[in-house]
C-alpha cells in the first residue's frame, strides 16, 4: 500500500528533517513508556503533519500529532496552548502514545481481534473509538476515518518508518495478488505464511500462485479475523506483518 498522498521516499525525507527537530528521540520514548511498537507514533506524525510541528484542522490540530483542542482542551490548558500555540514535543508524544495505548485497551475489552486490533486503535485515534469500533463491527473500522483508510495508511507508513529507523531500504509497495499471480510478492507471501507454520508446508517455494497456496492464504486470514477471499491486499499484508514481522 502506498502512504497516502506520498511516496516513500517522501516519507523518509519527511524523517529525517524530524530526526533533525528532535520528534524521533521523543516518539521512541514515549512508545517505550507506553510498550506500544517501534516507530508508531512517527508513522502518525508522518500521517497527521508529515512530521511537521504546525497548527492544522481549521486551527483545532495542534502539533505534529494534530491534538485536536476540541476533544483534549484540558490538555492543551495545561501547556498554555488552549488558545493558540503548539504542545510541548515530548509531552505531546506522550499524550498521543497514551491516547493509542487507551485504544487498544478499549478495542481489546470490545473483542477486536488481535490481527486487527492496532489498526482500529490508529483508526479511533483519528475517529474516536466510538465511532471505531461501531466501524468495525460493522465491517472496517477505518470508515469513519479521514479519506476512510486512517489506520491501514499508518500502517503502511509504519513499515517505511521501521526501515528508517533501521537504516534499511525503503520499502517498496506491495501489490494485491490472488491464484495466479506470479513474481517475487508471491515469494514473499510464501516465505511469510512457511515461517509462521507449525506443520508441512503445502506449496512450492516458486514465484508461482497455485491452489494449495490459496487454502493456506485463506486458513491464515481466517485465523486473523479477515475475510477468507483468498486476495492478500493491504489488510492480509498487514495481518502478516504484525504477526510475522515487517520483510
Amino acid at each position: 500500500m502506498v502512504p497516502h498522498g506520498e511516496t516513500p521516499g517522501q516519507v523518509a525525507a519527511s524523517l529525517a528533517r524530524a530526526r533533525r527537530e528532535g520528534l524521533e528521540s521523543a516518539c521512541l520514548e514515549a512508545e517505550l513508556r507506553a510498550g506500544l511498537p517501534r516507530g508508531l507514533l512517527l508513522a502518525i506524525a508522518s500521517r497527521e503533519t508529515r512530521c511537521r510541528d504546525v497548527v492544522g484542522d481549521g486551527g483545532h490540530g495542534r502539533g505534529y500529532f494534530q491534538i485536536d483542542d476540541r476533544s483534549h482542551a484540558a490538555f492543551l490548558r495545561r501547556h498554555g496552548v488552549l488558545e493558540s500555540g503548539v504542545p510541548p514535543l515530548r509531552e505531546a508524544a506522550g499524550y498521543a502514545a497514551a491516547l493509542v495505548a487507551g485504544n487498544l485497551a478499549f478495542g481489546r475489552g470490545k473483542g477486536v481481534h488481535d490481527a486487527r486490533l492496532l489498526r482500529f486503535a490508529l483508526s479511533a485515534y483519528n475517529a474516536g473509538a466510538g465511532s471505531a469500533i461501531k466501524a468495525y463491527r460493522a465491517g472496517d473500522s477505518d470508515r469513519p476515518t479521514a479519506h476512510g483508510n486512517y489506520g491501514r495508511d499508518v500502517l503502511a507508513r509504519l513499515r517505511i518508518v521501521q526501515a528508517w529507523l533501521d537504516g534499511a531500504p525503503v520499502p517498496r509497495t506491495r501489490p494485491t495478488i490472488r491464484e495466479g499471480s506470479r513474481g517475487k510478492a508471491v515469494l514473499e507471501l510464501k516465505r511469510r505464511l512457511a515461517a509462521r507454520s507449525t506443520g508441512p508446508v503445502r506449496f512450492a517455494a516458486t514465484p508461482v500462485w497455485g491452489k494449495p497456496l490459496t487454502e493456506a492464504v485463506r486458513e491464515f486470514q481466517r485465523a486473523s479475523g479477515l475475510d477468507d477471499d483468498g486476495v492478500v491486499g493491504p489488510d492480509t499484508w498487514s495481518a502478516l506483518d504484525l504477526l510475522v514481522g515487517p520483510g
